[in-house]
């Protein structure tokens, strides 16, 4: 009963963030934006900057730290149904967690810049302005490191090593861990290195591949809340004999 109830929760916790996503890429492109755009801007150039002024803006941001952190709480309960299949489900939980922790990191990072710098920047006289400009762009470089390490880590070897433990541990159906290979690809081994590299052209690759893993962990979320954990016991025995 302990373990169904820690599944469902974590179902929750899945689709819940989930929700704060999508509810943060609706508000985004309402606005005329997106995550490409915003992820370009340069911290460090005042017009740029006063662009994250309005209040949205904050709204926005803050939605961007809930959802990774919403979704690191499901990998215990996640992390249950994916123990069968050996080291690797727990190599994959650790460094998947990793990878979000640093999403995370940086999503808070823009969030205090968004509430702090640009109306520092709008109040600040003439000669103060380029010491606020001078952190923008400090903040901006870091925010850059940690959001593409966090893609490389969590889709270049999390998510790698979650796919093999669904097909090795046959508790779940294995073609959903044949399809996370593909944002695995699009996104930790090529959208992720050419944007770092400074490619533009890996934008689109990420783009896609995060679109397959939103409706990948969404399906995720559904089999969790539907886990019977008595029911996937009998089939383990049944199997044994």
């Amino acid at each position: 009963m302990k373990d169904t109830l820690t599944t469902k929760i974590a179902g929750v916790f899945v689709l819940l963030s989930m929700a704060v996503e999508f509810a943060a890429l609706g508000l985004a492109f309402s606005h005329g934006s997106g995550p490409a755009s915003m992820n370009a801007m340069n911290w460090g150039v005042g017009e740029q900057l006063v662009i994250f002024q309005p209040s949205w803006m904050g709204i926005l941001f803050s939605l961007a730290v809930l959802s990774p952190c919403l979704s690191m709480l499901a990998w215990p309960g996640m992390y249950y149904i994916l123990a069968p299949g050996g080291s690797s489900a727990f190599y994959g939980v650790i460094v998947s967690s990793l990878g979000m922790l640093f999403g995370v990191v940086a999503e808070a990072i823009r969030l205090s810049m968004v509430m702090t710098l640009p109306s520092a920047y709008v109040a600040a006289s003439d000669a103060a302005r380029p010491a606020v400009l001078t952190l923008g762009a400090f903040l901006g470089h870091l925010f850059q490191i940690l959001a593409q390490t966090s893609l490389i880590v969590l889709y270049a070897v999390g998510m790698p090593l979650i796919a093999l433990a669904i097909v090795r541990g046959h508790n779940v159906p294995s073609w959903l861990g044949w399809l996370l290979l593909i944002p695995s690809a699009l996104v930790g081994y090529v959208g992720g290195p050419l944007v770092s590299l400074g490619y533009a052209i890996g934008g689109p690759f990420i783009g896609v591949g995060l679109n397959i893993f939103f409706v990948w962990f969404v399906v995720i979320g559904v089999v969790l809340l539907r886990w019977d954990t008595s029911r996937h016991k009998v089939q383990d025995a049944a199997s044994t004999v």
